[in-house]
């Protein structure tokens, strides 16, 4: 019963894509938070939204939002990014845990998690749930720069093992002037670089002044950061 109403309770704060995106699926996942900083044994619910067309090994922006209702800001830079053909994972630390124990009568919220544990796990998930291949954070709105540790090679290797997943970049929206920040080099066959390139164009083009100019610093930061990078036609999906 409580995982029922935890999965009706996400329905209802994080189905705003379908709107703007009627030929997109959705899976509900279970994100387990990575880090001393939250409860391993607990597990948040997360919106998984994939294009019709998407194949494993495509791109996936995991992206931590604070406040997981109807945003008409959100909606359309998560539709513009499945129009690239990414699948985006939404969390938030406010979305209720679900925890192995749990019975109706001793049902227990966990604490909210961590956020950067929450979206190293939703890598994790990306990648290995999903069957995701360059995986991307975002943070959106207040506290969103959070998410820009998560390119640290040290606050992933510590969750994750030096031989586990990393972001290929994270990128805070709404907190602030819009900041991009790369992960580790990714392997060749993922074409990160020109791949981040279409990510940013994507922000640009979603209609909003918002993901205009986060779109804009993006793609400025991802230049200063990578020079090799082109306007090269290449689509977010291998």
């Amino acid at each position: 019963m409580r995982r029922t109403l935890i999965a009706a309770a996400l329905g209802a704060c994080l189905a705003g894509p379908a709107a703007a995106n009627e030929y997109a699926t959705f899976t509900q996942l279970h994100v387990t938070p990575l880090g001393a900083g939250s409860d391993a044994s607990c597990a948040t619910m997360a919106l998984l939204n994939l294009p019709a067309t998407w194949q494993t090994g495509d791109a996936i922006v995991v992206m931590l939002i604070a406040d997981p209702v109807h945003n008409p800001t959100r909606d359309p830079l998560i539709a513009a990014l499945l129009a690239e053909q990414a699948g985006v994972l939404e969390l938030s630390p406010s979305m209720p845990a679900a925890c192995p124990d749990d019975r109706p009568e001793t049902s227990r919220l966990a604490p909210p998690a961590d956020p950067l544990d929450l979206v190293f796990g939703g890598l994790l998930a990306a990648r290995r749930e999903a069957g995701g291949g360059l995986v991307v954070a975002i943070g959106y709105g207040p506290g969103g720069g959070s998410v820009l540790a998560a390119a640290d090679e040290t606050a992933a290797s510590t969750r994750l093992g030096p031989g586990g997943p990393r972001f290929a970049a994270t990128l805070a929206i709404g907190d602030g002037r819009a900041r991009l920040r790369l992960g580790t080099a990714q392997a060749a066959p993922e074409r990160s670089e020109l791949r981040l390139g279409l990510l940013c164009e994507a922000l640009a083009r979603s209609g909003t002044t918002q993901g205009t100019a986060s779109g804009e610093a993006c793609a400025v930061d991802l230049v200063a950061s990578a020079p090799s990078v082109r306007a090269t036609p290449v689509a977010l999906h291998r």
